[in-house]
């Protein structure tokens, strides 16, 4: 596995952990779990809204990234037939 690919399935895995994460985050704080997370509660919305915008941003990432890991993908069978690691196959 080249770097290429590492990294975007590293990219992929970590967005959707921020995604779910900010996203149960926003939860909590429009639910009135502000002193769960130590957010005040004047704070709580605009907390909230940011949990939102940060989960749309690693979703965008999410978006990207998996496009890369299925062009990378797609790729695979041809290099290995360069290489001649599928000649078995043809």
């Amino acid at each position: 596995m080249d770097f290429n690919t590492c990294c975007a399935y590293c990219c992929t895995g970590l967005s959707l952990f921020g995604v779910v994460g900010l996203v149960s985050f926003g939860l909590v704080l429009q639910a009135g779990g502000n002193w769960y997370l130590g957010v005040s509660e004047e704070n709580a919305k605009g907390a909230a809204q940011g949990c939102f915008v940060g989960a749309g941003i690693y979703a965008a990432y999410i978006v990207l990234c998996g496009y890369r890991v299925c062009k990378l993908a797609r790729k695979k069978p041809d290099r290995e037939r360069e290489e001649g690691l599928l000649e078995r196959y043809d």
